[in-house]
């Protein structure tokens, strides 16, 4: 598909190249000839431009790869694609046109029509423009097709936070789970904990009311996020009872700061799943988050190794999905890093803080 596209490029540009000389053949011949009584033919105008003008067909290729290294260089990348490169080109170009009308008109001698054609006519300049003209071509040509990427990119990137979201949706919800929960519920009530029932209900409640409304922010704040993971964990502490301890870490200035929604959610999820519901023995999930200069700093860890004592990442499908999301926001500006250590499975994130 990438060949193709550039392939149409050149076949237009090669289209318009064709007419230009097309038309500077016939002017040469309709009318500087006759003006400065020169008989040049048609055979010899129309090859010619031909050739004149198709030289930057060879020339766009090189240009092209000149623009993808040096655009975003520092200054000497600047100065070998808008200096350095142009100069040559126009040059080599000029050598050329000069070597050829020696050849054929035995006009001059060949040292005197470079120079000419180099320091004392208006085709250096021409050239000059044209290689300018083509550049731009390339830049505009590169942003369309980075931003059309970036589109595509963030169609994506919503279908699978959309599909994600779904999935965790059922999966936090799914017949077997909420049974098991409301199964807790009427023993809490027989057993007359009546209190920890009404807590269950409530966290339930709550979990169904952020999911909905966090699904159709671009950022919420820290502390509605972490209230959403709080209701999550208190239904899973429920299933798992005592295998299941969280700790909290949360400095109390982050929880205005805005972050992108269902960010740690996947990142616990990862924990218990893959972890601690694998493992025989208690575990903990610890959730730590500070400011750090301009930057907020979040880990979730837990201390289970898993099966064997090798915790398994499963799919790895919610990490994916948390990596694009903060590519796709804070674009290089972010740190993403998921790993097994000797203790347990560590998540570390760093993102640019933005308040409310």
């Amino acid at each position: 598909m990438k060949n193709e596209y550039y392939s149409r490029l050149l076949i237009i540009e090669a289209a318009a190249l064709t007419i230009i000389a097309l038309i500077v053949a016939l002017q040469h011949y309709l009318v500087f000839d006759p003006g400065a009584n020169q008989n040049y033919s048609l055979l010899w105008h129309i090859p010619f431009n031909l050739f004149y003008w198709h030289y930057w067909l060879l020339a766009t290729p090189l240009v092209f790869k000149a623009v993808k290294r040096f655009e975003n260089k520092a200054i000497y990348g600047k100065a070998v694609l808008y200096f350095l490169l142009p100069l040559v080109i126009v040059s080599l170009h000029q050598v050329l046109s000069a070597i050829i009308i020696y050849g054929f008109l035995d006009f001059l001698d060949v040292e005197t029509l470079v120079y000419k054609r180099i320091f004392r006519s208006q085709w250096a300049w021409v050239d000059l423009v044209v290689y300018f003209v083509i550049t731009v071509g390339i830049n505009i040509t590169e942003s369309q097709k980075k931003y059309q990427a970036e589109e595509i990119e963030l169609w994506k990137l919503k279908s699978e936070l959309t599909a994600a979201r779904l999935k965790r949706l059922k999966n936090q919800f799914h017949p077997h789970f909420v049974f098991n929960t409301f199964n807790t519920i009427s023993t809490l009530i027989l057993k007359r904990e009546k209190e920890k029932a009404v807590e269950v209900i409530e966290n339930m409640r709550s979990l169904f009311k952020k999911a909905a409304e966090e699904g159709t922010n671009k950022f919420v704040a820290f502390g509605e996020e972490m209230s959403f993971v709080k209701s999550y964990l208190q239904i899973e502490k429920i299933r798992l009872g005592k295998r299941l301890e969280v700790e909290y870490e949360i400095n109390k200035d982050v929880s205005s700061v805005l972050i992108p929604p269902f960010l740690l959610q996947p990142l616990v999820e990862n924990s218990i799943r893959h972890g601690i519901s694998k493992s025989g023995d208690d575990g903990v999930i610890r959730i730590s988050a500070k400011r750090n200069n301009n930057r907020l700093e979040i880990r979730v860890e837990d201390n289970c190794p898993g099966n064997n004592g090798v915790q398994t990442k499963g799919s790895g499908v919610g990490l994916k999905i948390v990596d694009r999301q903060l590519s796709y926001i804070f674009k290089d500006d972010y740190i993403f890093s998921a790993e097994q250590t000797q203790k347990g499975f560590v998540n570390r994130l760093s993102i640019p803080i933005i308040e409310k």
